[in-house]
């Protein structure tokens, strides 16, 4: 895999680099759960295939005829961060440019949904606290999706989506900006719940 899609995976661990030049504060933008309809590209990365946690294969379906398809197992590196994962892994469509659309899957599971729920509330504080633009989707039942979206648009970066369900925790990150990026905001939320729904079966 090449280096900037794992960069884009281990984003995670440098969103507050990202997000430094950000005046602090919260910042909130529309839901953007349900706006409009899936694109072609969209559609074409929904996968029905069970999915192997530890190398991503099965996450993604189709890549776009420009792009191909990386998995790559972080398990190892992610263990060594962190005691509570069990498995973690990317799926990434790219292209030899670095400045071409792309997107990037992160999953990981951890060994329970307390973890889960930590690594996804110090993901969402970041965002907050950073003043980026972030709309949620919570929920009062422990076994629901609950999710936040972040817009950062700079950095080559253009939307983050962190989903967690149960002991799962997925992000979805497009780019080099929204306006360039072949994955729309409904294409994002998509196939997050896709592949979180998937990822517990």
């Amino acid at each position: 895999m090449k280096s900037r899609p794992l960069f884009l995976v281990l984003l995670l661990a440098l969103v507050i680099s990202a997000c430094a030049t950000s005046e602090s504060g919260e910042a909130r933008e529309p839901d953007v759960s349900s706006q409009g309809s899936a694109s072609a590209a969209g559609l074409s990365a929904l996968s029905t295939e069970s999915i192997n946690p530890a190398t991503c294969e099965g996450v993604l379906g189709s890549p776009p005829g420009t792009h191909t398809l990386e998995l790559q197992s972080l398990t190892d590196s992610g263990q060594a961060g962190s005691e509570d994962i069990d498995s973690m892994c990317a799926a990434v469509y790219e292209t030899s440019n670095p400045g071409d659309a792309f997107l990037t899957i992160a999953l990981i599971r951890f060994n329970a949904d307390d973890a889960a729920e930590a690594h996804y509330d110090l993901l969402k504080g970041v965002f907050v606290t950073q003043g980026v633009a972030v709309s949620e989707v919570d929920s009062a039942d422990e076994g629901l999706v609950v999710g936040v979206s972040a817009l950062i648009d700079g950095d080559g970066i253009g939307r983050i989506t962190v989903l967690r369900q149960r002991n799962w925790v997925l992000t979805v990150s497009v780019g080099p900006t929204t306006d360039d990026s072949l994955w729309t905001t409904t294409d994002i939320q998509l196939i997050g719940e896709s592949i979180i729904g998937r990822a517990q079966n």
